[in-house]
This record gives C-alpha cells, sequence and structure tokens, in this order.
C-alpha cells in the first residue's frame, strides 16, 4: 500500500454516553421523580417487581399515575399507594408502618 506525504489531523472528544441519555431525559421531560420513604423502612414494588428499598430520593417514573406497593415482612404489613408523575417534577411518599 503506498502512502501520500500529507496526513489528516482528526480531532476526538470523549463523551460519556450515561450523562448525553440523562442530560436528553432530563431535556424532554421524559421521566419524573417519586421520593419514596417508610418508618422503619419498606421495599417498594410495582406490578409485582420490586424496585428498591427506602429510603429512595427519586424513583424515575413515566408520567402518570402509578400504583406503589410498599411492604415490610418483619412486621408483616403492606401499603398501596397510589401516585402521580409529572415530568421533571418530584412527588412524595411517606408511610409510618408503626
Amino acid at each position: 500500500m503506498k502512502q501520500s506525504g500529507s496526513t489528516k489531523a482528526v480531532s476526538t472528544k470523549a463523551v460519556s454516553t450515561k450523562k448525553a441519555v440523562v442530560a436528553k431525559s432530563e431535556k424532554a421531560g421524559a421521566t419524573g421523580c417519586v421520593a419514596v420513604n417508610a418508618v422503619p423502612w419498606a421495599y417498594v414494588k410495582e406490578h409485582d417487581k420490586r424496585l428498591g428499598q427506602t429510603p429512595m430520593p427519586c424513583l424515575a417514573l413515566s408520567p402518570g399515575k402509578h400504583t406503589l406497593v410498599l411492604e415490610n415482612p418483619a412486621l408483616g404489613k403492606t401499603k398501596s399507594v397510589d401516585v402521580v408523575v409529572r415530568s421533571g417534577d418530584t412527588a412524595h411518599v411517606v408511610e409510618h408502618f408503626d
């Protein structure tokens, strides 16, 4: 292979894909947050899928009505909570099991 005498400068820029995706979804307002807490604590589920354990400062969910189930198996208690999620906003859920 024959090489020519000229060279081409190539500029590269490192981009974090994760940050780009987060920035895009925040800008588009594709999700909202639900800050979920329970006293003393609870597992958080939606549609029988465990989403995490409280405290959850920002559970990202699509806009609209969601039914979250908070469960504390140590106390044998479960509560169902309806919450409305709005794009770019944070809704708050606090439940007491005592």
